[in-house]
């Protein structure tokens, strides 16, 4: 019997929901009548399982949806879209749950949501948007599940969002924008999750954003921007996570986020705070750690300060300060250590100092300083060795030098030192031996010399220097080998002679450009005449005479005193002896042997008597008997009878004939070495040199008398081989060779 009363009731219900579900395939609304009709058409149907469009066509207004009040639920998604006269939901009051998404939009004369007083359930989004005399959604507040996103927008009277404080999460975006009437956002206030982006922009009137103050986490972006009236981030107090972005321009009025501050500690990825005229600071942002992907803050005319940033301690892709005319330092990034890609600081018109960038230790790819009009140092750089990009110092009209990029010694990209009107030298750059691609020197008008680039050997690009109106000489270069593009000197004023590109390999010079340098009369170095005579191309005008033109400087090349076929020293015996070859000498007055222990401040050891004319092998040789414990340096410089001269390449040989009585351990070393002092020099007070590679000091040690062990942190220095030099008040001088892990 209880199986035939089951049984029984299954088939009334089967019968009952066959009664009212109907439209497998949907319907679409286009006249009146048909809402008038579709009780007599689909008899006892309350629930449609399609789609659902109210469209007035052209002929048809559609006014009144009474025809509809069977209604209970739609399973596919429900629009009401673009029908002029209709100013009331009124017929829809049945309707309890729309399984897909419902749209509301662009009905021109739709004052409220009345009608929809008891929907409670939408499956998917909800968009209401261009509807123009829409005010509030006070007859919404039944609605207690939204399965996807949510849009309101262009509902230029829009005044309020009460009607949805019965949503507590968006499964998706939360949109809202150009409602020009809106206010602030009180009717989300239940919101505590959005799991896709919030995005607030172009609201005309809206203030603050109160009616946030649930919101714990936003998935995405939080992104604000465009809202002419907005002062400040009142509602979002209880934020603390951004999954994504937090991104924020062009609110024009907006001085302040400091709302943020109380509990946000997580961005996932980027902060972009740009255009905001009015913003002073960024308190709001002092919980932050660490920012996974790029900092933008550009355009922000009232901005005074970021130190608000002060715990962040590392950035993982770039860094922007771009253009904040108030700005002037950087104190908030003092614990910053890295940057994963590009940091560059460029247009602060008032920006003094970056002292706050000196615990940067690693930078990913470029470092541009660019068009700081006052900023007069960049001594923050220390710790930074290697650049993977390119090092861009531009247009920075007070800087007067590169201290604090002394410990550089490769870049990866281009160096670009350019219209610098006050930088009188590029010393600071002493250490570095290689630039991946191009350097570029160009119109610093106080430059008068290139020192700081005597390591460099190797330019990956093309070597442009041009009209640098003070630079009379290019020494610096003589080590420069190889470079691998086109070489330009161009429009230097007092510049001479080419002396110091000597060296480069002519086969990797790919174009010649030498051109209105009104004195330049030297132009006859090896790897000029080299590079003519095997048949490169180049265009040489404007110079003065003897580098005019093509041919006066094949001429001249063709008079060079000498062909110097090799350089060598060696010691025999604690006796450094040099030794150098020539196969052809035309007027050779001789050669000054030149003696430096540290490759680059030269003193005359001696002069040697060459050949007037000799098409012959010629052997040469000189005897320094006292030459300094450690690294030596020698070079040749040959000078012919109008007194031209060439420079030699460098030569240097290690003498140490104290070895067996100076101690340096342990070796290799990582942080401290010991030092045992021997007993030549064991009385009275002693110094302590460190010299790297190439011969620069980095560290100095006065030693007191009677001491027998020093020990020297080097934890800080870079990998490599350095020379450890002791010397007595007794001129005494001993060196060993230390290597650095």
């Amino acid at each position: 019997m209880k199986s035939l009363f089951t049984l029984l009731a299954l088939l009334i219900w089967q019968i009952s929901f066959t009664q009212s579900t109907c439209l497998a395939g949907g319907i679409d609304f286009e006249t009146q009548d048909q809402i008038d009709d579709f009780k007599n058409d689909y008899s006892n149907c309350t629930h449609i399982l399609g789609d659902v469009r109210i469209v007035e066509n052209v002929s048809g207004e559609i006014t009144d949806l009474s025809g509809l009040d069977e209604l209970t639920d739609i399973d596919g998604f429900f629009g009401i879209n673009q029908n002029d006269q209709l100013t009331s939901l009124s017929g829809l009051e049945n309707l309890i749950n729309v399984g897909g998404y419902l749209r509301i939009f662009d009905n021109d004369k739709l004052e409220d949501l009345g009608g929809l007083d008891n929907l409670n359930s939408i499956g998917e989004y909800l968009i209401i948007v261009g509807n123009e005399e829409l005010v509030d959604f006070s007859d919404f507040d039944a609605l207690d599940t939204l399965g996807g996103f949510l849009s309101i927008s262009n509902n230029p009277n829009l005044e309020r969002l009460d009607g949805l404080e019965e949503i507590d999460s968006i499964n998706g975006d939360l949109k809202i924008y150009g409602n020009d009437a809106i206010v602030n956002l009180i009717g989300l206030d239940n919101i505590d999750k959005v799991k896709g982006n919030l995005k607030i922009y172009d609201n005309d009137a809206l203030e603050n954003l109160s009616g946030l103050d649930n919101l714990s986490s936003i998935q995405t972006n939080l992104e604000v921007y465009e809202n002419n009236s907005l002062d400040d981030f009142n509602g979002l107090s209880t934020l603390e996570s951004i999954g994504s972005a937090l991104i924020i321009y062009d609110n024009p009025v907006m001085n302040t986020i400091n709302a943020l501050s109380n509990n946000l500690n997580n961005i996932g990825q980027r902060i972009e705070i740009y255009d905001n005229d009015a913003l002073q600071n960024l308190s709001g942002l002092d919980n932050l750690t660490s920012i996974g992907g790029s900092l933008k803050i550009e355009n922000n005319d009232a901005l005074t300060s970021i130190s608000d940033l002060n715990n962040v301690t590392s950035i993982g892709f770039n860094l922007d300060i771009i253009d904040n005319d108030n700005l002037p330092n950087l104190s908030g990034l003092d614990n910053v250590s890295s940057i994963g890609h590009n940091l560059r600081i460029n247009a602060n018109t008032s920006l003094t100092s970056i002292a706050g960038l000196s615990g940067i230790n690693t930078i990913g790819a470029i470092l541009e300083i660019s068009s700081n009009s006052v900023l007069t140092s960049i001594n923050v750089f220390s710790n930074i060795t290697t650049l993977n990009n390119d090092l861009l110092i531009t247009f920075n009209d007070a800087l007067t030098d590169l201290s604090g990029l002394d410990n550089l010694t490769s870049i990866g990209g281009n160096l670009n030192i350019e219209q610098n009107n006050s930088m009188a030298n590029i010393s600071d750059l002493g250490d570095l031996s290689s630039i991946g691609l191009s350097l570029s020197i160009i119109d610093n008008d106080q430059l008068s010399d290139l020192s700081g680039l005597e390591s460099l050997t190797s330019i990956g690009g093309f070597l442009k220097i041009s009209t640098n109106d003070d630079l009379d000489e290019l020494d610096a270069l003589s080590h420069l080998t190889s470079i691998n593009g086109y070489l330009e000197i161009s429009n230097n004023d007092n510049l001479g002679s080419l002396l110091g590109l000597d060296n480069i390999d002519y086969t990797t010079i790919s174009n010649l450009f030498l051109e209105n340098s009104a004195i330049l009369a030297t132009c006859e170095v090896p790897s000029i005449c080299d590079y003519l005579d095997n048949g490169g191309t180049s265009t040489i005008s404007n110079n003065a005479t003897g580098c005019n033109s093509e041919t006066e400087i094949n001429t001249a090349c063709s008079m060079l005193s000498i062909e110097l076929l090799s350089f060598e020293v060696r010691n025999t015996n604690n006796i450094i002896e040099l030794n150098w070859k020539t196969a052809t000498e035309i007027n050779n007055q001789g050669f000054e042997i030149q003696h430096s222990i540290d490759g680059i401040h030269w003193t005359l050891l001696g002069f040697i008597k060459g050949n007037p004319k000799s098409q012959e092998i010629n052997n040469y040789y000189y005897i320094h008997k006292n030459p300094d414990r450690g690294v030596n340096y020698y070079r040749l410089k040959q000078i012919d009878s109008n007194n031209h001269f060439t420079i030699s390449e460098i030569i240097s040989i290690f003498f140490d004939d104290f070895s067996k009585e100076f101690f340096v351990y342990p070796n290799p070393a990582k942080d401290v070495i010991y030092i045992d002092t021997p007993k030549e020099i064991d009385s009275g007070s002693s110094e302590i040199e460190i010299l790297n590679a190439i011969g620069k000091s980095v560290y100095k040690y006065q030693v007191n008398t009677g001491q027998k062990t020093i020990d020297i942190d080097i934890s800080k220095f870079s990998k490599g081989f350095y020379y450890v030099r002791l010397k007595g008040d007794n001129g005494k001088t001993i060196a060993k060779t230390v290597v650095k892990e």
